[in-house]
């Protein structure tokens, strides 16, 4: 087990301690297990060897982890939700386009349904809206 007070000696300028590192982080908007893994990526990389200039270049280290694995979590959400999308369209279009001609079985699912009008674009341009508002709110506090 890593003894974090005694890799951050080398560093405690301005009273700087691991306690202090995790409220920052939380202040920077960072959720509570993001900080303590952040936290802990890092001091494994300082217990390996690794060095920083100063405090604030090890602070900047951690937040960039931390914001490393929020991102890392957005992304993946942003991929559940896209895979579930095209789910639920591909089930709408198979349940639709079963007594339906053949040519229009052939085309792509919302051209047979004739969504492009208007609904398709509106669940994409809002999805897409969504989860660039969440990416920005959660990656740039």
């Amino acid at each position: 087990m890593l003894d974090y007070t005694k890799l951050c000696e080398p560093y405690a300028e301005h009273g700087r301690s691991p306690g202090g590192q995790r409220a920052w982080l939380l202040k920077k908007g960072l959720p509570d297990d993001v900080a303590d893994l952040a936290i802990a990526a890092v001091y494994a990389r300082l217990a390996d060897g690794e060095s920083f200039p100063d405090g604030h270049e090890l602070d900047n280290a951690i937040l960039a982890e931390g914001r490393k694995m929020v991102h890392a979590r957005v992304r993946a959400a942003l991929d559940v939700g896209q895979a579930q999308a095209e789910a639920a369209a591909t089930a709408l279009y198979r349940a639709r386009t079963n007594a339906r001609k053949p040519q229009q079985v052939l085309r792509h699912p919302l051209v047979a349904l004739r969504w492009y009008s208007g609904h398709a674009w509106c669940l994409v341009v809002g999805a897409a809206a969504v989860g660039a508002a969440w990416a920005t709110v959660l990656l740039w506090r």
